[in-house]
């Protein structure tokens, strides 16, 4: 056995002593076809891991180079199920009964209940069927990345990763996750927060004991620690166990017996010589606190435990005001660890992270959302259903991810533009005042950054917004359709030294609002514009990740269809980095506005986010030169707008 990486056509997991899963890119077949799978995948044994509880390992079929059931080879993500499948992938499942003789296929009255993580969900390219007479049907995750499972409803499990051809799954994505991460405890701690950590003060990157302490600190402090255990005390989680046992026949209620009378009770004879009752199988059905979310707070407490005891045997190197913090906490903590129910928990196998009790319920939840915390490197999820970037989510659907990623990144390149200056960022201030690591980017309609560039004449507001919506109106609206692009960049003159929003109503009325959109294309890892036309006679986008025409038709849209827009940009997983400009750009005119263009940025790829940032730059540099109170084809365009505007609003 082995745990080098493969690629399949299929994989058979033994989840529990009787039942194996089956999942592959064609049917299992018939009865014949089951056993040649079984023989030849007994030749690519891979060790089973955190795929399932069973410690039977993964069976493979033949490698091939076309394969789309993966095994991936040993990384600094151990975290993750080695087993992974591909998003926008059709899958063939089957439940199998397994015997020491093989498998075979179950019949009809033997099917058990079948459930997945993609059971009722409702995600657009989704795909979950069941044929109810056989224990077989077919998954789909859509454009989904994350973990998944497969398996007997409240039973055993196949658990797996679903990941992306288009992103490196070790590298990309996790560094996608690992940006979020560091981004969202660094706001945390941001002097514009609400509630922000300011326990020390240190140059370059923290060392680990120290880091896991201050997280630990910020995600639940003192008076919440004990809060939290207070609330899980007072519902402790609890399951019901079965215990079965031989007792003598006359002692029994006969309730459980009764159900299989051959199987559990044992005969004998009477003294009249007929049969009788010796003994019944009794069921008894206990209480108990022995579950997963308590032996979770368990492993929980053991790890602050050792957090704390870094800090508060140190106090020379931490700090006196740390080390009595962090005795404090290590105090409390062993009190907790006394707790009946949690003393008595047994030892976790593996994290549960997709526990309800522990992601919803009062007290299990904050200790989850502080364990992530300490334990952040590569270990937050994803958005929840809110649109909070936060620990607890467990979502993991990368297109968001990546826009969110990418605002942030849209915000970099602004306030670190030459002569930026009155910097009022309200994404930070909106950070939960709970002392969360937990950003929230509403869809608004107003800025969620403001700055000003510039002094004297050439001085400008310039405004970030996320999913603005321009509905159909006058003025700089839409006049048609409500449309909302994923970002927009606002940018007018400063206008007798006035605020952001009365230069702004001024600036309207002259007709000197110009926009900059903005739309993140995650599905595109291949973008030529000149390639995603529809004309005839050309070579045109072949690959589902190449541009479609409607990519670069959107980006049209909102120049022709929004008032005041300049230029729109779509934004790419691209790998190819930028050359002092965008990758791409196509001018209406002369210059470099009105038109429309693509840059390239990509999670884990330095070089080309580094490039990304100088070109971003320098396009808005350049568009903002260009704006209506400078002499160009531009703004003499868009001074016939204004007077228009104008016309109608004397009309009116």
């Amino acid at each position: 056995m082995t745990d080098s990486p493969i690629k399949s056509e299929y994989v058979l997991a033994q989840i529990s002593q009787d039942y194996w899963i089956y999942i592959g890119t064609k049917q299992a077949g018939r009865s014949d076809g089951l056993d040649n799978l079984f023989a030849e995948a007994k030749k690519e044994l891979r060790l089973s891991l955190l795929s399932s509880d069973h410690q039977a390992p993964l069976h493979f079929g033949p490698s091939t180079n076309t394969g789309k059931v993966f095994y991936a080879g040993a990384s600094k993500a151990d975290f993750l199920c080695r087993l992974r499948l591909l998003e926008n992938t059709d899958y063939y499942w089957e439940i199998l009964f397994g015997s020491e003789t093989g498998l075979r296929f179950i019949q009809e009255e033997e099917v058990p209940e079948v459930d997945s993580s993609l059971n009722d969900t409702k995600r657009i390219g989704v795909r979950w069927e069941t044929d109810d007479r056989q224990a077989k049907g077919i998954l789909r995750f859509g454009n989904f990345l994350g973990s998944g499972w497969i398996g007997i409803k409240e039973g055993p499990q196949l658990r797996f990763e679903v990941i992306s051809a288009k992103l490196s799954y070790e590298e990309q994505y996790l560094a996608l996750l690992h940006d979020l991460t560091s981004i969202s405890i660094a706001l945390l701690f941001d002097p514009e927060a609400p509630t922000q950590g300011k326990f020390i003060e240190i140059d370059g990157e923290q060392k680990t004991p120290l880091e896991r302490f201050l997280l630990l600190q910020a995600s639940m402090p003192l008076n919440e620690l004990r809060a939290a255990m207070g609330m899980i005390k007072s519902r402790p989680h609890s399951q019901l166990e079965s215990i079965d046992r031989w007792i003598p026949a006359s002692m029994t209620t006969g309730t459980h017996a009764m159900g299989d009378p051959i199987g559990r009770i044992r005969w004998g004879m009477n003294s009249a010589g007929n049969p009788a009752p010796i003994e019944a199988l009794e069921r008894k059905r206990n209480d108990t606190t022995d579950t997963a979310p308590n032996r979770f707070i368990k492993q929980s407490i053991a790890q602050f435990l050792n957090a704390c005891r870094a800090i508060k045997d140190d106090p020379a190197k931490y700090g006196q005001r740390l080390s009595t913090l962090a005795t404090d906490l290590h105090a409390e903590f062993e009190q907790q660890s006394r707790t009946e129910f949690i003393k008595s928990a047994g030892r976790l196998g593996r994290v549960p992270l997709e526990n309800q009790v522990l992601q919803k319920r009062d007290g299990y939840r904050h200790y989850l959302r502080s364990w992530v915390m300490a334990n952040k490197t590569l270990s937050i999820r994803d958005l929840d259903g809110k649109g909070s970037l936060s620990p607890t989510a467990e979502n993991r659907q990368v297109p968001d991810l990546y826009e969110y990623w990418l605002f942030f990144f849209m915000a970099e390149a602004l306030e670190k533009m030459p002569g930026a200056s009155q910097l009022d960022r309200k994404y930070v201030k909106e950070l939960n005042p709970n002392g969360v690591a937990s950003i929230t980017l509403a869809k608004s309609d107003e800025p969620r950054l403001t700055l000003k560039l510039g002094k004297g004449e050439s001085a400008r507001y310039v405004a970030l917004y996320y999913n603005r919506s321009f509905a159909q109106g006058p003025g700089h609206t839409s006049y048609s359709l409500t449309l909302r692009p994923d970002y927009t960049v606002e940018t007018f003159p400063i206008i007798y030294g006035a605020s952001f929003e009365h230069c702004r109503t001024s600036a309207e009325k002259l007709g000197e609002i110009t926009f900059i959109h903005f739309d993140a294309k995650f599905r595109i890892a291949n973008l030529d514009l000149s390639r995603a036309g529809d004309n005839e006679g050309t070579e045109s986008a072949t690959y589902d990740d190449d541009a479609k025409p409607e990519d670069v038709y959107k980006m049209h849209t909102y120049n022709e269809a929004i008032r005041g827009t300049a230029s729109s940009v779509i934004l790419f997983p691209g790998d190819r980095p930028a050359d002092g400009g965008l990758n791409q750009t196509f001018a209406k005119y002369r210059e470099l506005i009105p038109g429309v263009g693509a840059l390239a940025i990509s999670p884990g790829n330095q070089e080309v986010r580094s490039k990304a940032l100088t070109a971003l730059r320098g396009y808005l540099s350049g568009v903002l030169r260009l704006t209506p109170k400078a002499q160009s084809a531009y703004a003499m365009m868009r001074k016939g707008e204004a007077k228009e505007l104008q016309g109608n609003e004397d009309q009116g």
